[in-house]
């Protein structure tokens, strides 16, 4: 079953370079970014709330920054200069 996954994230990744050449040039850097992980963070997060129920976990707002900050600075910084 490993594998399947591999080669879902290779066939991903793959697709995603190619689509990003073909819409570069009508679509601004800051649409397709916000829209990359705006669709990722969907796909995870009944994967994520269904872990979290099952193990227990309570995140107090101090856990919710600590997780924010290198998500925002990977998003709004790293990321755009990529484009």
């Amino acid at each position: 079953m490993d594998y399947y996954y591999i080669l879902f994230t290779i066939i991903t990744f793959s697709t995603l370079e190619v689509t990003g050449k073909l819409i570069g040039a009508s679509i601004s850097p800051y649409a397709i970014t916000v829209s990359r992980f705006l669709i990722g963070g969907l796909f995870i997060l009944p994967f994520a709330i269904s872990y979290k129920r099952k193990n227990k976990m309570h995140f107090k707002l101090k856990d919710y920054m600590r997780l924010s900050v290198p998500g925002i600075i990977n998003v709004c910084i790293s990321m755009l200069f990529c484009n």
